[in-house]
């Protein structure tokens, strides 16, 4: 038979790094042997997570760290990130960064009873796309002309009041005055950058009239445009039909 100070030893098993149900001799007291079904199971090890590697376009912003940043130990967590240049909360979980060059972030995660764990996550820098809105122009007012953006996939010009597709490389613009045109370029990758020209308009004393009259409620040329008009306060209007 085992001796009581053998008992009390046997009591003091610890079995770590599974999980079981087993068959435990407990002492109950000094003169009496019960059986008790005791369960045992361990501890999830701490671990970091500072997420997947990305690359995001210069200028950009995004968000790091795991979803979640910190598993296993004992919570709570504290979430130290490392460098904390351009970080806009270092000690966050999910920080967000803006690197200006490509950076590798450190993420220690320490639990509530002091282990510490470490993981990186790189940020990589995708450049921006060389846009260009054409040379500045000049044009009489009351006429037109074609604004050759290049260097993107796709375009969108502002203002874009008196332009014919905003949405496109080469508007035609008709400004009534001198205006700044700037575009914004998206590549591939959905970068963006953006350039501006300047379409200077000199006035004409010239009446300028458009041919391209076809008011037939088909939403083109429905309305009649003479350019320069307002020159002439004096001026007169007539329309003939064609009998």
């Amino acid at each position: 038979m085992r001796s009581k100070h053998e008992m009390k030893k046997f009591n003091k098993l610890q079995i770590t790094g599974y999980s079981l149900q087993t068959m435990l001799i407990c002492n109950l007291l000094p003169i009496a042997i019960g059986i008790a079904i005791c369960n045992f199971s361990s501890a999830q090890s701490l671990s970091a997570n500072a997420g997947n590697d990305q690359s995001i376009c210069i200028n950009d912003t995004s968000a790091i760290g795991g979803i979640p940043a910190a598993t296993g130990g004992t919570p709570p967590y504290t979430y130290d990130w490392q460098p904390t240049t351009n970080l806009d909360f270092p000690t966050a979980s999910n920080p967000n960064a803006f690197p200006l060059t490509p950076t590798n972030y450190t993420l220690t995660v320490t639990d509530g009873v002091g282990n510490s764990v470490k993981d990186i996550v790189s940020i990589s820098l995708l450049p921006l796309p060389s846009v260009d809105a054409g040379p500045d122009q000049t044009i009489i007012g009351g006429t037109n002309t074609n604004l050759p953006a290049s260097g993107a996939i796709n375009y969108y010009w502002y203002p874009n009041a008196d332009l014919s597709n905003a949405n496109t490389a080469t508007p035609t613009a008709e400004p009534g005055t001198t205006t700044i045109y700037c575009v914004a370029g998206a590549d591939l990758n959905g970068c963006v950058n953006y350039d501006c020209m300047v379409l200077e308009v000199i006035p004409s004393d010239t009446v300028i009239i458009y041919n391209a009259f076809t008011p037939n409620g088909d939403g083109y040329n429905d309305l009649l445009f003479i350019g320069n008009l307002g020159k002439f306060p004096d001026n007169k209007l007539e329309v003939f039909n064609r009998n």
